[in-house]
């Protein structure tokens, strides 16, 4: 640049641009707008980002549309969303006068101008009074309001101009013929769906990137004469604007003003590599601006894209990480708003698709931020590890809890304290502030392996702050494990402080100790005591506890995906609408397990489970449909309690009690809960009084209507509106149990139990206004009725069978066995690998045929199995041999045989030969009683008898 063609900078940064020679491209969309005005559109609207040059467009309509029909003027509504609707109107008057008397030079009269006052006594004089008056001077010419930041309105209070301006300008254009309105957004539409309800059916054009050409003339053409770029550098102008019109100019900008100082030309590739950093210190306005339009998980998504193109540069890889999988790093939990962020920044063109992507994923993707200019804006001024705070504001609800925690904190009322901190982290699982109050609550009351769970997540956001009580959890919870002799898990927590204070001299004892009595067992990695507890066939796997996760079995390859089947019904198919499903299976093939794995897995997908077996609340000899439905309400309102969420009983459910009550004449005997007035739905009736049971059922039974009406209305209704404004996604009962409902005749009616449940009050049980899933009796799957089930719940039960240890032809199923091995060996080795489990089956039987033999004669039952297992370890330690095997199988046959009669061995033997049961008679007969188990493996389904049974000397003399 020489002395003769220094001139003032030609690049405009931060105002719209008025000259149409600084004004280039947007060719098709001036051609957009001026077809429609042509074709009579009333309101063409147009949308982009902030800072694309959306003004511009707005003021360059007038001179690029051409047709002198139209009067074009420009109204800015971005400083007006606060006013009031005459305060709007009169402004918006006092533009179209001054511009037609300015501009076209018309003859009016300024008095004509009405006054604030006057509007806002009056609204419609605008309309019926001064707009005539302006057509009078324009002919048949028509008015164009361009009103810019339209959308600025949406932003206020109800009370402003919001409620009343858009209607007002909809009965305009109903009145006025010759007026159009351009409404320019700088959100997308669909953003927008009450703001812009008036205009459904306006044409609608995005204003995006300029084209490569465009862009190079916006580089090239301002400067012409002063400054030559080369191509290269016009290249890496583009590579850090993306063709973004704002951004183009600050850089070009910035270049201008180092050619000047330096008396620098042409432009090279390393002069634009050089003033990054000025641009962006020029952008200081517009930048920031740029970015405050999003909402706050948009903009923390943006950050952690940012941060993971800065990663990827670092490594020199093309592959970008994902942004959830950053957060997660950074400590925080992945919500739906974040999920969707994601997408509405690629819809709105903030990002892109990285390339170098996992191809083999169909939903991981890693992005990168369109603007490279902006990304490294973000990375200099907004970090991610100070934006993810920013999560803190989304639900202020959370910061309400919150304060009431630390208030009662500060009269040392902890214990009150800690249920508050948990509640605002379930309405805002990213509430950093009650997460470090709640770990050090837990830490503070020794509850370790909760301090841990939080301390580690904690340790993610702010390491620094939490390092010294982290490894003070640790240390708590592994020293707890050592007193438990839980030493696998006590390795974890003292090996975890080991990474974070390498010479920490406590942990390293305490790992030498463990190691020392790793040693000193009997069988090396073998804890036969644990071994033994975790063997126990009564208790189901609870995957809420990291410590029996290690012990859970996937046997869906084999046996049916029942699990995937019912969470997705909720999940995925019907989250929200009700559902009610039905599970079965026989005793003892762990449908508990996997009901307790579903409740686990509905809480990691946002839902709410109350989970509890029936058992415990009902006589399941002698049980009705309002005691089931009585059941729920009290389990709903007790574990809705312990969620801090507290429901009063509304006036329908107080209604029936009283007066059953009164019906009943004595109600100081009836077992409600005392304080059923006051906080809950039990109405509990005393097992041991079957006399004041039936009476109250003979009251109750007319009025199930009215107790489902009333749990609805009371209970489940508000318990998901509370829930799912924490942030919940519904509400989820999981009766257990119900399967054992003894099979009897009822005395009252002469049917069948079960039958009179599941098919006579089947529309009852499935009223309920949430997502409900019932357990049932195998039994019905057999009955006549079953058809009638499936009409009225309008689904098939999920049918749980046994684990196929043999094929249907008698050949062994090699997944399945190989399945019920890992049933034993991960109980006796929680710790390691399924694979290397298997090397370590010396330590726990004789040789591998002897826990083949075991697996085998289980029939694939894994109850079973657990119980033949526990009576060898009752009869001798590891390793286990055959003969002890061998005895235990021999005393489970002589147990079972007693109980069979003649009748039953030919029913025995019908099964042995034919692999089916006909009929719920031979149902209740063999499969109750574990004589016979069902298998379905790869589309079959076939009956076989107990192995237990078939090597008995009695069936085989009567096979032959």
């Amino acid at each position: 640049m020489t002395t003769a063609t220094v001139r003032r900078n030609p690049y405009i940064v931060g105002s719209a641009i008025s000259e149409p020679k600084s004004f280039f491209g947007r060719e098709t969309l001036i051609q957009f707008v001026e077809d429609n005005l042509n074709q009579g559109e009333r309101v063409i609207l147009l949308h982009g980002q902030r800072r694309i040059g959306k003004s511009s467009v707005l003021l360059q309509i007038p001179n690029l549309v051409q047709s002198e029909q139209f009067v074009f003027i420009y109204f800015n509504l971005e400083d007006k969303g606060h006013l009031s609707l005459s305060n709007v109107l009169h402004l918006l008057a006092e533009t179209i006068i001054n511009h037609l008397l300015n501009h076209l030079k018309l003859d009016l009269d300024y008095g004509k101008l009405p006054s604030e006052a006057d509007l806002a006594s009056n609204p419609s004089i605008f309309s019926q009074n001064f707009l005539p008056e302006m057509y009078q001077g324009l002919g048949e010419n028509t008015i164009v309001l361009m009103l810019d930041e339209f959308d600025v309105l949406n932003n206020y209070d109800p009370t402003s101009s919001v409620q009343t301006f858009f209607p007002y300008l909809q009965s305009l254009l109903n009145q006025h013929e010759q007026l159009v309105i351009i409404p320019v957004i700088g959100r997308q539409p669909d953003d927008l769906t009450k703001l812009l309800s008036l205009f459904r059916r306006a044409p609608t054009y995005k204003i995006g990137l300029l084209s490569l050409q465009d862009t190079e003339k916006l580089i090239t053409e301002p400067a012409k004469g002063s400054l030559v770029y080369s191509q290269d550098s016009i290249q890496a102008i583009i590579d850090l604007s993306a063709g973004h019109p704002y951004f183009t100019q600050l850089l070009c900008y910035a270049l201008f003003l180092r050619a000047k100082i330096q008396q620098k030309n042409p432009i090279t590739p390393g002069d634009v590599k050089a003033v990054v950093d000025q641009a962006i210190e020029l952008g200081g306005g517009g930048l920031p601006w740029f970015r405050e339009g999003l909402p706050i998980p948009e903009r923390v998504i943006f950050s952690a894209v940012a941060e993971a193109q800065k990663r990827a540069d670092l490594r020199d890889d093309q592959f970008v990480e994902e942004p959830l999988v950053i957060l997660k790093e950074y400590g925080v939990v992945e919500t739906k708003s974040l999920i969707q962020a994601e997408n509405q920044l690629l819809e709105w063109d903030f990002l892109d698709i990285a390339q170098g992507l996992n191809l083999l994923s169909d939903t991981a993707h890693g992005y990168r931020v369109k603007v490279e200019l902006v990304r490294r804006w973000l990375v200099k001024q907004h970090p991610l590890q100070r934006e993810i705070w920013e999560l803190e504001k989304l639900e202020p609800a959370a910061e309400t809890v919150y304060q009431s925690a630390t208030d009662l904190q500060g009269y040392n009322l902890l214990k009150n304290a800690i249920p508050l901190y948990e509640q605002a982290l379930s309405i805002n699982p990213n509430y950093f502030k009650a997460l470090f109050e709640l770990a050090e609550g837990y830490l503070e009351t020794r509850d370790f392996s909760k301090a841990v769970a939080l301390y580690k997540r904690a340790y993610q956001i702010d390491s620094n702050r939490v390092e010294e009580d982290y490894v003070r959890s640790l240390q708590g919870y592994g020293l707890d494990l050592m007193t438990q002799r839980k030493f696998e898990l006590a390795k974890e927590q003292f090996a975890a402080i080991l990474i974070i204070q390498p010479d920490n001299g406590l942990a390293q004892e305490k790992l030498q100790e463990i190691e020392i009595y790793r040693e000193r067992l009997h069988q090396p990695g073998l804890d036969f005591s644990r071994f033994f507890r975790a063997s126990n066939p009564s208790r189901p796997i609870n995957l809420e506890y990291p410590e029996q996760q290690r012990y859970y079995i996937d046997f869906s390859s084999v046996r049916g995906n029942q699990f995937n089947s019912l969470l997705r019904t909720i999940t995925l198919l019907s989250p929200d609408e009700p559902t009610c499903q039905l599970f079965t299976g026989h005793i003892g093939c762990g449908k508990s397990t996997e009901l307790l794995r579903l409740k686990a897995e509905l809480e990691k997908q946002g839902f709410h489970p109350v989970y509890f077996e029936s058992s415990i609340d009902l006589d399941l000899a002698d049980v009705a449909v309002t005691d089931i439905l009585l059941s729920i309400s009290r389990q709903i309102s007790t574990n809705l309690e312990q969620a801090g969420i507290n429901l009063r009983p509304g006036g329908v459910f107080n209604k029936i009690l009283a007066e059953a009550a009164n019906f009943l004449q004595t109600p100081i005997n009836i077992n409600f809960n005392s304080k059923i007035s006051e906080s809950n739905f039990d109405i509990n009736i005393a097992q041991n009084n079957p006399k004041l049971r039936s009476q109250l059922r003979e009251y109750l039974e007319p009025r199930v209507i009215s107790i489902i009406e009333a749990i609805n209305i009371d209970l489940i209704q508000p318990g998901i509106e509370e829930l799912k404004r924490r942030g919940k996604e519904g509400l989820v009962v999981i009766v257990d149990n119900l399967d054992r409902v003894m099979d009897r005749l009822m005395p009252t009616t002469g049917r069948n139990q079960q039958e009179y449940l599941f098919i006579d009050r089947a529309e009852q049980l499935k009223q309920l206004n949430c997502h409900v899933v019932y357990t049932m009796p195998l039994a019905l799957t057999f009955s006549k009725e079953f058809e009638k089930l499936r009409n009225y719940f309008g689904t098939d039960p999920e049918v749980l069978p046994m684990v196929p240890v043999k094929l249907r032809d008698g050949s062994e199923c090699n997944e399945g066995m190989a399945l019920m091995r890992q049933v034993i060996l991960a109980r006796a080795f929680p710790n390691l690998p399924p694979e290397e489990r298997l090397k370590a089956i010396s330590a726990v039987f004789d040789s591998s045929a002897t826990l083949d033999r075991l697996c085998a004669i289980s029939g694939g039952h894994v109850r079973n199995l657990l119980v033949l297992l526990r009576n060898c370890l009752r009869t001798e330690e590891p390793p286990l041999s055959r003969t002890c095997l061998e005895g235990v199988i021999k005393q489970r046959g002589n147990e079972l045989i007693r109980a069979i009669t003649d009748d039953e061995w030919e029913l025995l033997n019908q099964v042995a030969k034919y692999k089916n049961v006909r009929g719920k008679e031979e149902y209740q007969i063999l499969l109750q009683s574990l004589f016979i188990f069902e298998y379905h493996y790869q589309g079959e389904r076939w009956f076989d008898i107990n192995p237990v049974l078939t090597e008995a000397d009695e069936f085989k003399a009567r096979s032959r």
